[in-house]
């Protein structure tokens, strides 16, 4: 990323190459920049296995790492077992390490093939139908767990995601399949569980793995990645060192508006905004979360247009440190304001207009729901509103 930027009135200019054309530089010129890359950061490797993915090693080729897949495959899972595995049409042994959905689509593909395949665990499978406590997804519950998550401080919201997303688990059908078949008489697939994964004893020759004295022709690594972007994306290093944008154990501290830089439009959404949108910013729920909270910063952007000023007169800080606080400027409908920066559900919305509009009433003589009290928010050189 480079030039200027922030406050609607400069722009970011982005240096890129087009896949294919590693070599051909393209650049866009924006006044916002939004990072929505997926998670991004170090491949998580068991020790014993992380000096035979070196390039140097006589296991170079079979021993790999699912994100290789993604971004050094010749083609699809079958096709690249086969060819890692010797490619001669015979069933190879294939050992995946993983206890998630990638490894459970490893194995599964490797079994249809017709090889021999050992899925290994740290723990047993497990199923679940999300990949974080439902809470977080149901509005009877997520408000309040956003808010509590909100509270804490940044450091313990990292532990606080570790908590929430901790294990792989893998859907349903999967695992339904996958115990079928390691059930069936003389199946070729094992389903086995080993605590001390990261404690494996391994070899290599230029024809097989050796891994606790049994030969694989080939070994998937499916143990995912940790989110790490400011450590292993020079995108994020390049915005970081630009704008002296604040990190927190490798995540960008991103404000409520995911902002990673005070005063300048620059957005990180999914799961390297976690500290913001909470355990489950990396899935589709937090996902439409956080383009509802930079769609209405854009929005502001488009309204006031590109090279209007930098706005004045909104609160520096907030009271709590969270976007429960000091919401309100002196200048804004208090409703459009709690719709748009509390990111209400619908229900909650409908709910907020009923009783303001019962409160401007007065209420009558008869008690209505949200009126038993009022609430009043008051930011210097406003007047007080009401809601």
């Amino acid at each position: 990323a480079g030039g200027g930027g922030g406050g609607g009135g400069s722009s970011f200019r982005v240096q890129y190459s087009a896949a294919g054309e590693p070599h051909e530089l393209r650049e866009v010129e924006a006044a916002a920049l939004i990072l929505a890359t997926g998670p991004v950061g170090a491949w998580s490797i068991p020790p014993p296995f992380a000096p035979l993915l070196s390039a140097a090693s006589s296991a170079c080729g079979r021993v790999l790492h699912s994100e290789q897949l993604l971004t050094q495959g010749r083609g699809t899972l079958r096709e690249e077992v086969a060819r890692r595995s010797g490619g001669d049409g015979g069933p190879a042994s294939v050992l995946v390490i993983g206890g998630g959905i990638s490894a459970a689509q490893a194995a599964l593909t490797a079994s249809r093939a017709g090889h021999r395949v050992v899925l290994r665990s740290r723990r047993p499978l497990q199923s679940r139908p999300f990949d974080i406590a439902v809470g977080w997804l149901d509005v009877r519950h997520a408000d309040r767990l956003r808010f509590e998550y909100l509270c804490l401080p940044p450091t313990r919201r990292l532990q606080a995601i570790r908590d929430a997303t901790a294990g792989g688990s893998v859907p349903a059908p999967y695992l339904e399949e996958l115990q079928r078949l390691a059930a069936s008489p003389g199946s070729s697939l094992r389903i086995e569980v080993d605590e001390a994964v990261d404690r494996s004893v391994c070899t290599s020759t230029a024809d097989s793995v050796q891994v606790n004295g049994e030969d694989f022709d080939l070994v998937v690594l499916c143990t995912g990645v940790a989110p790490e972007p400011l450590t292993s994306s020079a995108l994020f290093r390049s915005v970081e060192e630009l704008l002296g944008a604040p990190t927190v154990g490798g995540l960008p501290r991103v404000d409520s508006s995911l902002r990673w830089s005070r005063g300048e439009d620059v957005f990180v959404l999914g799961a390297n905004a976690g500290l913001e949108l909470g355990p489950g910013g990396g899935n589709l729920v937090g996902g439409m979360r956080g383009a509802r909270v930079v769609s209405n910063e854009l929005h502001v952007l488009m309204r006031e247009g590109v090279c209007a000023p930098p706005r004045s007169g909104w609160p520096d800080r907030t009271a709590f440190a969270n976007k429960y606080a000091a919401l309100l400027d002196g200048r804004e409908p208090e409703v459009d304001v709690l719709v748009q920066r509390l990111h209400l559900a619908p229900k909650a919305i409908i709910a907020l207009k009923k009783a303001r509009e019962a409160a401007a009433a007065g209420c009558g003589s008869r008690a209505a729901k949200g009126c038993k009290g009022a609430c009043s928010v008051r930011h210097p050189g406003g007047p007080p509103i009401l809601f």
